[in-house]
């Protein structure tokens, strides 16, 4: 989130509007975008990106439940809160709003200080999801690496445990021939019992080359 957060106010009066944007310019917030098209609505989330919207659920032409519900569809945003401000504070609206992914609610009339309150928690709440979401992704990298150093220390480890098996059964091949090609064997009948006990294709190749230490 940036330093200033973007608050998009969607509502098609501009009194409303302009009341809301003095009570939050008053509580320090500057980066405040007015929408009163509600069918423009969802293109201006898409282009500003913000950080909260408050939106008003009784327009014309497409009611704020229109655009809770398109909501999901326009921004991949998980945390992007909505505040829902309407006339009609009815318990039915109320669960409806938040049905469709209002994070919380004001009726109107309202207080200023009600207004900036609830903004500010939901831009605090806002901030420490996305703080959390970058720990967490961090620390899957993090992780990633370590793995990654593991499987290559086990990689050399087995390359070099297999480096002195395999010098191990070469000095026994060279006593005489017949040791030679007796150790071979015994080395392919162990790979093939190995394959049919359907052990893994590492463990097959330390059979087959362990074999000629029997």
């Amino acid at each position: 989130m940036s330093p200033q957060p973007r608050i998009l106010i969607i509502d098609d009066s501009l009194d409303n509007i302009g009341i809301l944007t003095v009570i939050l310019q008053r509580a320090g917030y500057t980066q405040i975008l007015p929408q009163n098209d509600p069918e423009s609505a969802l293109d201006s989330i898409r282009e500003c990106k913000p950080d909260l919207i408050i939106l008003d659920l009784m327009m014309a032409h497409v009611s704020g439940f229109d655009i809770l519900r398109a909501l999901p569809a326009v921004t991949p945003d998980p945390f992007l809160p909505v505040l829902v401000i309407t006339a009609a504070p009815d318990d039915t609206t109320r669960q409806a709003a938040l049905s469709l992914g209002a994070t919380d609610f004001l009726s109107r009339p309202h207080e200023p200080f009600d207004v900036t309150l609830r903004a500010r928690n939901l831009l605090k709440i806002r901030s420490l999801q996305l703080e959390l979401q970058e720990r967490n992704r961090l620390l899957e990298l993090e992780v990633a690496e370590r793995i990654k150093g593991l499987q290559e220390i086990q990689s050399e480890l087995k390359a070099a445990q297999l480096d002195v098996i395999e010098r191990l059964a070469r000095a026994g091949e060279h006593h005489d021939d017949d040791t030679g090609a007796h150790t071979r064997r015994v080395a392919h009948t162990c790979q093939r019992i190995a394959q049919k006990l359907g052990l893994s294709d590492d463990h097959i190749e330390l059979v087959f080359r362990a074999a000629p230490l029997h």
